[in-house]
């Protein structure tokens, strides 16, 4: 995102030449600043494919590559769902959110905490593992 800084009074005094070239500069940095967030990272959805060699394929975490795991590891993980997800909450303040701003990231790790604990209370905990 491109900063735009208040103009000084000293600048925007010095002529209209001046005043009106920096204004129509202003006017081009909103509207490259604009096209920028248009072209900004956007979700891809959600999907799951067998690849190649036989693992399942999870697309829309990243933008360029999916995370694969083979079927007796993306169970093995699954199997671990409540405590991942209690671990993440333990760790919130630890963890980092990719290509946020600081205030996007704090929203982020509030919502990871719902999403989790709601994910603990609908798969439940017996004995240290998902119901």
């Amino acid at each position: 995102m491109v900063a735009i800084n208040t103009v000084p009074a000293s600048v925007i005094l010095s002529g209209d030449d001046e005043n009106a070239r920096l204004r129509a500069e202003i006017e081009a940095l909103k509207a490259s600043n604009v096209a920028l967030q248009g072209k900004a990272r956007k979700a891809a959805p959600f999907t799951l494919k067998v690849g190649a060699k036989g693992g399942v394929s999870i697309y829309g975490f990243t933008v360029q590559f999916p995370v694969t795991l083979y079927g007796n590891q993306m169970v093995s993980l699954l199997e671990h769902l409540v405590e991942i997800c209690q671990f993440m909450i333990d760790n919130n303040g630890k963890l980092a959110s990719k290509g946020t701003t600081p205030a996007e990231a704090l929203a982020d790790r509030t919502s990871l905490v719902g999403r989790c604990q709601a994910l603990i209370k609908r798969f439940g905990v017996r004995e240290g593992k998902a119901e």
